[in-house]
């Protein structure tokens, strides 16, 4: 039995609806999310105009879809292109989704006691004030050497613009303010990036059989783990700092790129 024509209509307006309208809304949450992350965050939260971006491209996809179908009827009758770009969606998505398991995985780590050494990972300093996620990160290690009393902790983070001390000083300056005796601390402030924090930190272990845990952010656990294991280092594992739900999405989106980036150049 044959639809009747104007229902199908019916049908294929109300789905084309739904698309616009999706693609709509998505964008401006996009676009509302991005002002709301430099509210809370600053203009200097990395990667933040991803979001903006976005918004962008789904509101032309929203105006090319509603009022230039005709671009997207070129595709629709080639199958060769049409087939390519799904194929090209298909990967992607499964990629994102991947990679995204993980590192929500590293999210969950909790650490174990009683490891010789503990890594903190530097973020970035404002001046000489801390920022919320390297705040976040020195809380859980400043608790950690307080349960752990025989842990030594390497402070690691160069200098870098907009950064009137190293990240591992101002680091150390937060340790001993809560208290934790110099001697705990050692300090490695060359690196630049998370393959240097990690390069630079365990040559300072002498230790060969030392157990090792790399606090940071709960977003990065995963690709600092994957990282010093490609370094070859053994018996270490990580412990998550939780990050403020209304920055962690974004680097929770923007670490995807970050793990690809390491996976290209050969860090993981």
């Amino acid at each position: 039995m044959k639809v009747p024509f104007t229902i199908w209509m019916g049908v294929h307006l109300s789905g084309q609806m739904g698309v616009f309208m999706i693609l709509l809304i998505l964008g401006i949450l996009s676009l509302l999310y991005y002002f709301a992350l430099i509210a809370f965050a600053g203009l200097n939260v990395s990667f933040s105009k991803i979001w903006l971006y976005i918004s962008i491209v789904l509101f032309i996809l929203f105006y090319i879809l509603k009022y230039k179908p005709a671009i997207f009827n070129i595709i629709k009758n080639k199958p060769v292109i049409k087939f390519g770009i799904s194929i090209i969606l298909l990967i992607g998505i499964t990629c994102f989704i991947i990679v995204e398991g993980f590192i929500i995985n590293g999210m969950f780590k909790k650490g174990e006691p009683n490891w010789d050494y503990i890594i903190v990972l530097g973020a970035q300093v404002k001046g000489e004030n801390l920022s919320r996620v390297l705040t976040a990160r020195l809380n859980t290690a400043d608790k950690y050497l307080i349960e752990n009393e025989n842990a030594k902790v390497i402070v690691s983070g160069g200098q870098g613009e907009g950064e009137d001390i190293s990240e591992a000083e101002a680091m150390k300056r937060y340790f001993i303010a809560k208290g934790i005796d110099a001697d705990r601390i050692i300090m490695e402030d060359k690196s630049v990036n998370t393959q240097e924090n990690l390069e630079f930190s365990f040559a300072l272990i002498n230790e060969k059989d030392a157990e090792v845990g790399i606090i940071t952010s709960d977003f990065h656990v995963y690709r600092a783990i994957a990282i010093a294991k490609k370094q070859g280092n053994k018996n270490i594992d990580g412990l998550a700092a939780h990050v403020d739900w209304r920055i962690g999405v974004h680097y929770i989106v923007r670490e995807f790129f970050a793990v690809i980036k390491e996976k290209v150049v050969g860090n993981i």
